[in-house]
């Protein structure tokens, strides 16, 4: 799981004894050079504090974000929170969550080839610019949300056009991790989508509109 990321700033402390000065001339030239070297040396320790690592090799945009409308109501969900999908290797999937402490309101997308299929990083990068319907048979895109965790879930409806579809912009590699005792990796997915929505408990149907998002899905190795 994701853990916080911990800026260290490091201090330099000085100390010196006691300085008994002395009729030396060259004693005082040594007294001089150290205390110059003290002044040099307090500001490299002054420099190094204030500097920011250019090391960082988190490539992960922020912030996450999935943001809609469903049924005519705005969401704008982008916290940090990561949530994982279940899914089987011929899918690639994850949540995008609205709340801090809790699992829900969440939104996600799911990418299904032929069962039976194994799912490679270069197929999944290879659908960067690429539009997936929500009906398609060879990749099909589903959308699903969930108000609450007492609130029923809907899904894309899997019809044709611009009814249902996901678009791709960008995919990063975010990292490797382990799902389920199984080795994933994890992406972070840019692009819109939109579709219509059902529910299993009626035959009501909303729409998911407008959709823009940047959040992690996986992939099982």
């Amino acid at each position: 799981m994701l853990g916080a990321r911990i800026s260290e700033h490091h201090v330099f402390a000085f100390s010196y004894p006691g300085l008994y000065i002395v009729n030396s001339i060259h004693f005082m030239k040594k007294l001089t050079n150290l205390l110059l070297l003290t002044i040099l040396l307090g500001a490299c320790s002054k420099d190094k504090t204030t500097t920011t690592p250019t090391n960082n090799t988190n490539t992960t945009p922020f912030p996450y974000y999935f943001n809609f409308s469903f049924g005519g109501e705005k969401y704008n969900l982008n916290t940090d929170n990561e949530q994982y999908m279940y899914f089987n290797e011929n899918q690639v999937g994850g949540y995008q969550v609205g709340n801090t402490s809790f699992a829900y309101p969440a939104a996600g997308i799911r990418l299904s080839w032929p069962n039976g299929h194994k799912v490679t990083e270069a197929e999944l990068m290879a659908l960067v610019g690429k539009t997936i319907s929500c009906a398609d048979t060879n990749i099909n895109a589903e959308i699903s949300f969930t108000k609450s965790e007492t609130d029923i879930s809907w899904y894309s409806v899997r019809t044709f056009g611009t009814k249902g579809y996901v678009k791709i912009d960008k995919i990063t590699t975010v990292r490797k991790d382990t799902l389920l005792g199984a080795p994933v990796t994890i992406y972070a997915i840019n692009g819109t989508c939109t579709s219509i929505m059902y529910n299993y408990n009626s035959s009501d149907t909303k729409e998911f509109t407008g959709g823009e998002f940047n959040f992690r899905v996986t992939r099982r190795d």
